[in-house]
């Protein structure tokens, strides 16, 4: 079972178009909305958890796209200048260093779980505001919910320092 999902992903990275975005955007909200405050507070947590997860997942997988999709692209742009040939491949100098340099590959693996975690608790949040009344009502048997406001702190930190850096390179750069 392991061997077939692995097969699926690896035929899955090569497809032309980069899908995992759309998996991104779609998946972590579904997990996020799966549980209702009723639900018992180690599904709720195990929810974000999974949500942060295939986020992180998702990321990944769409940075290896990216990569296989440069490679796919500087192999038909260096078919247009054969070995030996005068003209010479400069144009394909951008593409080489994109597939040279990776730098987006190790962001993703090392801090995709940062961005996964920023679209969680964002998502998070609105379940929160969309289940409001329901957690009022619970009151103090609403319990669980270290991990739930652990996630939109962690949000709104992250909006107000990219924020701050916004308003700073405009305001006082």
């Amino acid at each position: 079972m392991l061997e077939i999902a692995a097969t699926i992903v690896i035929l899955l990275v090569d497809v032309p178009v980069n899908f995992w975005l759309w998996l991104l955007i779609v998946v972590p909200p579904a997990l996020v909305f799966a549980a209702a405050p009723k639900h018992s507070a180690s599904l709720r947590f195990a929810r974000l958890v999974l949500a942060i997860g295939a986020g992180y997942v998702f990321v990944v997988l769409g940075a290896e796209t990216r990569h296989s999709l440069d490679v796919k692209a500087l192999e038909e742009c260096q078919e247009q200048y054969p070995f030996g040939s005068i003209r010479s491949p400069e144009p394909c100098d951008p593409l080489m260093e994109e597939v040279v340099s990776d730098a987006y590959r190790s962001g993703a693996v090392f801090f995709g779980y940062v961005h996964a975690a920023v679209y969680v608790g964002f998502w998070e949040m609105v379940w929160r505001f969309w289940h409001r009344k329901t957690i009022g009502a619970l009151g103090g048997n609403y319990r669980g919910g270290w991990f739930s406001a652990m996630m939109i702190c962690f949000f709104l930190f992250v909006v107000a320092f990219f924020a701050f850096v916004i308003l700073y390179n405009v305001f006082w750069r």
